[in-house]
């Protein structure tokens, strides 16, 4: 029994090491959904903030508070679940897809990937898991808003509009994580080959740590600022969907522009920032460190 336990184990870590892209794809999903677990207090918070309308606006420590207030301590946890289920999801196809994309359109042999193909890469990526995960982006965002929300809640918006009601403003989530991804992810491991390349190669831990911490940061600054307007629309289209009101985001941009002022399209952006580029950055940190554990136990690197 103790060959056949180790000759299964060989077989199964061998069948493990010959999929590096399943492998890539569920770390770069495990990654961010514990990250989630850090960063969905500052998502709550950040949604709140989007969907104060003129007049009302609040800073994030007021938000929290009332927060606090009405829902208590737990409030500021609302819809986590779903939170780490959607970063499970969405970001096994919008991370863990984009260097099998890459080597797909670029031959490593030829050098380092220049930055428009890792651009090109990335965005594919963001769009394709803004496709395959818009049903529970929309109802985590409408948990983080209303924990009141319940299954019987969806079921209704189903049964009253169809299975296609969960895919509600799916054209603007597609195209907020194009951006975020396009200028997030090519950032950060481009910013990897170039410490790489400096003779920089981190052998244990702390080095990994410091590594992903570094590049991380800046990549994600970047992906915040470029995609906070798509953010704040996608953030209004979902809620309304949830109320029964169908509208384009073009409409509730439009509106949003006229009724609060062009800057209310970066509504939220302290929240964004404190809560997208800590969580950005602890995503890559467990990444890396899963993808690191990963590699030695199955003997190939990720």
């Amino acid at each position: 029994w103790g060959l056949v336990r180790r000759a299964s184990t060989q077989l199964l870590l061998a069948d493990m090491a010959s999929n590096t892209d399943v492998l890539q794809m569920v770390t770069c999903g495990a990654g961010p959904a514990l990250a989630a677990i850090f960063s969905n207090p500052l998502e709550v918070v950040k949604v709140r903030m989007q969907m104060h309308m003129a007049g009302g606006s609040q800073g994030m420590v007021s938000t929290a508070s009332q927060i606090v207030q009405e829902k208590g301590i737990s409030g500021l946890q609302a819809g986590l679940r779903m939170s780490m289920a959607r970063e499970l999801f969405k970001c096994s196809v919008r991370i863990g897809l984009y260097k099998p994309v890459l080597n797909r359109i670029h031959d490593k042999r030829s050098g380092r990937a220049p930055i428009w193909k890792s651009m090109v890469a990335g965005g594919s990526c963001g769009v394709l898991s803004a496709l395959c995960a818009n049903p529970l982006d929309l109802l985590k965002t409408k948990w983080q808003h209303d924990p009141a929300f319940s299954m019987r809640s969806i079921g209704e918006l189903v049964r009253r509009e169809g299975v296609t009601a969960l895919w509600a403003g799916v054209k603007i989530s597609m195209c907020r994580s194009l951006v975020a991804t396009a200028s997030s992810v090519p950032i950060k491991y481009q910013l990897q080959d170039m410490a790489k390349d400096a003779g920089f190669v981190p052998r244990t831990t702390p080095e990994l740590i410091l590594q992903s911490l570094v590049c991380s940061f800046p990549a994600a600054t970047t992906a915040v600022l470029c995609m906070q307007p798509f953010d704040v629309v996608r953030t209004r289209v979902y809620n309304l969907k949830c109320q029964g009101e169908t509208v384009s985001p073009a409409r509730v941009a439009k509106r949003l522009i006229k009724n609060e002022g062009v800057f209310a399209l970066w509504k939220g952006t302290s929240a964004h920032i404190m809560r997208f580029v800590p969580h950005t950055v602890l995503s890559f940190v467990f990444i890396d460190l899963l993808q690191k554990g990963v590699s030695s136990f199955v003997g190939t690197k990720l």
